[in-house]
C-alpha cells in the first residue's frame, strides 16, 4: 500500500485538477505488473535518472504548490527492492509521467 500511496500521490501532486491518473495491472510471467499513468508536467530524463538512482532527495512544489519531503519515492524504491521487484519511470513534459513497477506474484 505505501508503494501505491506514494506514487499515486506524486500523480496527483504533479496533475492539473480535471485531467486524468490511470492504473493498469496485469499478470506478466512470474510477476504483476502496474502502471500508474498521469498526464501532468512530466520529468527530465536527468531527474528520472536521479530518482532511479536515489540521489534525488529534494521535493518539488506542485502544481496547487503543495510540498512535500522528497523521502517518498526512496521509500518506493526500497520497498520495490526488498520485494525483489523492478521500476521503471517513463515521462516528458507533453505527455506526462508512467510509473510502472514489477512484483513477484504471491
Amino acid at each position: 500500500m505505501t508503494i501505491f500511496r506514494n506514487i499515486i500521490s506524486n500523480a496527483v501532486k504533479f496533475t492539473k485538477k480535471g485531467v486524468y491518473i490511470k492504473l493498469e495491472a496485469e499478470l506478466e510471467n512470474n510477476f504483476v505488473k502496474i502502471k500508474i499513468q498521469d498526464n501532468g508536467v512530466g520529468m527530465t530524463h536527468t531527474s528520472i535518472q536521479k530518482v532511479l538512482e536515489e540521489k534525488h532527495l529534494t521535493s518539488s512544489a506542485g502544481t496547487e504548490n503543495e510540498k512535500g519531503s522528497g523521502l517518498g519515492f526512496s521509500i518506493v524504491l526500497e520497498f520495490v527492492k526488498k520485494l525483489k521487484g523492478k521500476i521503471d519511470i517513463i515521462s516528458d513534459a507533453q505527455t506526462g509521467t508512467t510509473v510502472i513497477f514489477k512484483l513477484k506474484r504471491a
